[in-house]
């Protein structure tokens, strides 16, 4: 007897993806209605919720999505614990407030002096509708970057980039965009569109310049994760949390004090 093709893509999953079946088959409910609960709480505790009620729309309501909570939470506090100067957001939404409602504490406690954020997207029309949202206390910690974005070739796969990008030395990034749907070009054919992963090489012009302690934070984004861990050159400490769908790369490189022999 044959197996029919649904069966077959569940063995598949097993194998090579449990996390997924456990996330489908909503198993994994009361750990995310743990920490819905428990970011709810934090966000509150940092008086977050008096500077935002909504996400960048009305429609977008943060308290209803739990996922989308859990992911401010954690944002904010890795943001507030590594107290970066220099932020580097692609893509903006909801993140990009959190953020600079982190720099703002950090710079009032006196723990940063002057800390900013970055944000580039290809979208223009997205990027009004994100500043529209922001608190006036906190546009001044923002720069928007209008950028688009097209298909590249990065060492025989396809991938895609910004055509500019801010001239910066960032501490911390946070990889959530552009969305397939908005890179334009093909390479040989192959082109980006929503039905196809993001594999954004961005992050790879900046690797040169990151200073030790550096952290990414990819939000989802598997292809694209895998395609960092294949093309990243120096030394990362790396997790994944599969359940909440985030990756981290945290630059561990030690730096060489000892001083030029002479000849």
């Amino acid at each position: 007897m044959t197996a029919s093709p649904k069966f077959k893509k569940f063995l598949t999953a097993l194998r090579y993806d449990p996390i997924y079946l456990l996330n489908r088959s909503g198993l994994t409910s009361p750990f995310f209605l743990r920490h819905h609960k428990k970011a709810l709480s934090y966000l509150s505790a940092k008086h977050f919720f008096e500077n935002i009620r909504y996400g960048v729309t009305k429609k977008d309501d943060i308290f209803q999505d739990k996922s989308k909570l859990f992911d401010l939470a954690h944002i904010h506090r890795q943001v507030s614990n590594r107290a970066p100067k220099t932020i580097l957001e692609f893509g903006c939404g909801t993140s990009t407030v959190i953020m600079a409602y982190a720099l703002e504490e950090l710079e009032k406690t006196g723990a940063v002096k002057n800390p900013h954020l970055h944000v580039v997207e290809a979208s223009p029309e997205w990027i009004k509708i994100v500043e529209s949202s922001i608190p006036d206390h906190l546009k001044k910690y923002v720069t928007f970057h209008a950028s688009p974005a097209v298909a590249t070739e990065y060492e025989s796969q396809i991938a895609h980039r910004h055509t500019i990008l801010p001239d910066i030395i960032p501490d911390f990034i946070y990889l959530d965009g552009p969305s397939p749907a908005n890179v334009t070009g093909q390479i040989n054919g192959i082109s980006f569109d929503i039905s196809k992963p993001p594999i954004s090489l961005d992050i790879l012009l900046y690797e040169p310049l990151l200073r030790t302690g550096a952290f990414i934070i990819l939000d989802g984004r598997v292809n694209n994760m895998y395609f960092l861990k294949r093309n990243l050159k120096r030394k990362y400490r790396f997790a994944w949390n599969r359940i909440c769908q985030y990756s981290t790369f945290e630059l561990i490189e030690k730096r060489d004090f000892k001083p030029a022999r002479k000849i």
